[in-house]
Protein backbone atom coordinates (compact mmCIF):
# COMPACT_ATOMS: atom_id res chain seq x y z
CA UNK A 1 0.00 0.00 0.00
CA UNK A 2 2.52 2.53 0.59
CA UNK A 3 4.10 2.11 -2.79
CA UNK A 4 0.98 2.13 -4.66
CA UNK A 5 -0.10 5.82 -3.47
CA UNK A 6 3.36 7.36 -4.95
CA UNK A 7 3.28 5.39 -8.00
CA UNK A 8 -0.19 6.58 -8.92
CA UNK A 9 1.04 9.84 -7.42
CA UNK A 10 3.51 9.84 -10.16
CA UNK A 11 1.20 8.31 -12.71
CA UNK A 12 -1.24 11.38 -12.73
CA UNK A 13 1.81 13.39 -12.86
CA UNK A 14 3.23 12.25 -16.01
CA UNK A 15 -0.68 12.21 -17.26
CA UNK A 16 -0.80 15.74 -16.95
CA UNK A 17 2.35 16.42 -17.88
CA UNK A 18 1.88 14.58 -21.40
CA UNK A 19 -1.78 16.51 -21.71
CA UNK A 20 -0.74 20.11 -21.71
CA UNK A 21 2.61 19.38 -23.78
CA UNK A 22 1.72 21.12 -27.35
CA UNK A 23 1.72 18.91 -30.48
CA UNK A 24 5.24 19.27 -32.27
CA UNK A 25 3.55 21.31 -35.33
CA UNK A 26 2.51 24.48 -33.11
CA UNK A 27 5.68 23.90 -30.58
CA UNK A 28 7.95 24.29 -33.58
CA UNK A 29 6.21 27.52 -34.62
CA UNK A 30 7.21 29.15 -31.69
CA UNK A 31 5.81 32.47 -29.58
CA UNK A 32 6.78 34.83 -32.70
CA UNK A 33 5.12 33.29 -34.99
CA UNK A 34 4.23 35.22 -38.78
CA UNK A 35 0.81 36.27 -39.30
CA UNK A 36 -1.20 34.86 -42.46
CA UNK A 37 -2.79 37.99 -44.38
CA UNK A 38 -3.80 36.03 -46.85
CA UNK A 39 -6.63 35.08 -44.39
CA UNK A 40 -7.17 38.62 -43.30
CA UNK A 41 -10.04 40.89 -45.18
CA UNK A 42 -7.75 42.37 -46.90
CA UNK A 43 -4.77 40.68 -47.98
CA UNK A 44 -2.72 43.89 -49.71
CA UNK A 45 -3.08 45.81 -47.17
CA UNK A 46 -2.38 43.97 -44.33
CA UNK A 47 1.12 43.11 -46.33
CA UNK A 48 1.66 46.90 -46.95
CA UNK A 49 1.57 47.14 -42.81
CA UNK A 50 3.65 44.61 -41.74
CA UNK A 51 6.37 45.52 -44.40
CA UNK A 52 6.07 49.40 -43.26
CA UNK A 53 6.54 47.80 -39.36
CA UNK A 54 9.25 45.70 -40.77
CA UNK A 55 11.34 48.61 -42.29
CA UNK A 56 10.62 50.37 -38.90
CA UNK A 57 11.84 47.91 -37.08
CA UNK A 58 14.94 47.47 -39.15
CA UNK A 59 15.49 51.20 -39.22
CA UNK A 60 14.84 51.30 -34.95
CA UNK A 61 17.64 48.39 -35.41
CA UNK A 62 20.06 50.38 -36.60
CA UNK A 63 19.87 53.28 -34.98
CA UNK A 64 20.29 51.68 -31.87
CA UNK A 65 23.81 50.02 -33.24
CA UNK A 66 24.89 53.66 -34.15
CA UNK A 67 24.00 55.35 -30.18
CA UNK A 68 26.27 51.54 -29.37
CA UNK A 69 29.09 52.75 -31.44
CA UNK A 70 28.96 56.12 -30.60
CA UNK A 71 29.11 55.49 -27.04
CA UNK A 72 31.62 52.30 -27.32
CA UNK A 73 34.28 52.18 -24.69
CA UNK A 74 32.45 54.72 -22.07
CA UNK A 75 31.99 53.94 -18.48
CA UNK A 76 29.81 55.25 -15.77
CA UNK A 77 28.21 58.65 -15.84
CA UNK A 78 30.05 59.65 -18.91
CA UNK A 79 28.33 56.42 -20.84
CA UNK A 80 25.03 57.36 -19.18
CA UNK A 81 25.19 60.99 -20.74
CA UNK A 82 26.38 59.55 -23.96
CA UNK A 83 23.27 57.06 -24.67
CA UNK A 84 21.27 59.95 -23.36
CA UNK A 85 22.37 62.22 -26.31
CA UNK A 86 22.34 59.57 -28.82
CA UNK A 87 19.17 56.99 -28.00
CA UNK A 88 16.72 56.92 -30.57
CA UNK A 89 13.65 58.80 -30.73
CA UNK A 90 10.53 57.57 -29.20
CA UNK A 91 7.00 56.70 -30.18
CA UNK A 92 5.88 56.25 -33.58
CA UNK A 93 7.11 57.71 -36.85
CA UNK A 94 5.12 60.89 -38.29
CA UNK A 95 5.37 58.92 -42.31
Amino acid sequence: MKILIPAVGALLFAAASFAQTPPAAEASKGPHQRFDCSKAQDPKTCEERRAKFHERRIQRLEEVQKMHEACNGKRGDELVQCLHEHRPARGKPKN
